[in-house]
């Protein structure tokens, strides 16, 4: 009899864990299509609109309005010795052992984003991006990651990682790059984000991130019934060994 009742308990449970499961995927695609998607495409949009800008231009643009460059990195120095970079974001692989009930290690990304003031030059003439502790990193960024000495592994995109290893995406002396910001009080750039790419490949990359948002929220919620079912039928037919 407790059995059975212990049966009738599990299965009552799990039909309930595809319920919640599959209303998880139906909110969170109904978040991306009717959210995140449509404030993402006005942002593209009004990225698109911004006026083109040079150093000359920058100049008669008021401290604290919104400014988009696209000019070279030059003249700056590395941050590290034995790294290429000059602005990058660094990400550490912290790995726990397993606890409760699971079976293996687990790991995590801790990031941390350096990006100090820059030299950019814009038709020939020297722009200042100023220092920044968390503007936003993207495009065509250089990566490298370097395996730690850990004790410890856990998996990541099928592939195992000792404690301690170091991913690197950034930008060279010498890269194309984009600027989203504002006009600070001195005459420089205090950047929002950093891309790099020439505008047109920014502009494309805000577009794309738009339509992938919306299709993911489709899949999102058209996943989620056959998710239901599934869990159900699941529920039914499982047989404890």
């Amino acid at each position: 009899m407790n059995l059975l009742f212990s049966g009738m308990r599990q299965r009552i449970g799990g039909v309930f864990a595809a319920f919640a499961f599959s209303a998880g995927c139906c909110v969170c695609g109904a978040v991306m299509t009717f959210v995140l998607a449509p404030n993402q495409a006005l942002e593209a949009r009004r990225i698109s609109r911004l006026p083109e800008m040079d150093a000359v231009y920058l100049t008669s643009v008021a401290a604290g309005e919104e400014v988009l460059l696209t000019g070279t990195l030059q003249g700056n120095e590395l941050l590290y010795s034995d790294l290429p970079y000059v602005a990058f974001k660094e990400e550490t692989w912290i790995v726990s052992e397993p606890t409760g009930d699971a079976e293996s290690n687990s790991g995590r990304w801790d990031s941390d984003t350096v990006v100090p003031d820059l030299d950019l030059n814009v038709g020939g003439q020297i722009v200042v991006i100023l220092s920044a502790t968390d503007p936003r990193l993207s495009g065509d960024l250089l990566e490298e990651t370097i395996l730690g000495e850990g004790p410890l592994e856990a998996t990541y995109s099928g592939e195992s990682l000792p404690d301690g290893t170091l991913r690197y995406e950034g930008f060279v002396d010498g890269d194309v790059a984009t600027v989203l910001g504002e006009k600070a009080t001195d005459g420089g750039v205090r950047p929002e984000h950093l891309f790099a790419g020439d505008r047109a490949a920014f502009e494309t990359s805000q577009e794309e991130a738009a339509s992938g948002l919306f299709i993911s929220g489709i899949a999102s919620m058209v996943l989620a019934p056959f998710v239901l079912i599934a869990g159900i039928l699941g529920t039914i037919f499982w047989r404890r060994r």
